[in-house]
């Protein structure tokens, strides 16, 4: 589940940032629609949506081999 809500978040910080930088300064995605954030803040909410793939990821290496080493 957090990956699916790292997704979510990553796109959505990255969807805010690139539609104020690169665009007459409205973000995209819904957190705009919400709130008014800087750049910088849409980048941290990204980087925190791509920390949670992370983790979801490396968590499920761990149980993978966990589950691995005690089959043989």
């Amino acid at each position: 589940m957090r990956g699916v809500i790292g997704f979510i978040v990553a796109l959505q910080g990255a969807l805010g940032f690139l539609g104020q930088v690169f665009t007459d300064g409205n973000g995209w995605g819904v957190l705009p629609n919400w709130v008014d954030l800087s750049p910088a803040v849409y980048l941290a909410i990204a980087a925190l949506g791509l920390a949670l793939l992370g983790w979801d990821e490396a968590d499920r290496r761990k149980k993978r081999a966990a589950s691995a080493g005690k089959g043989n």
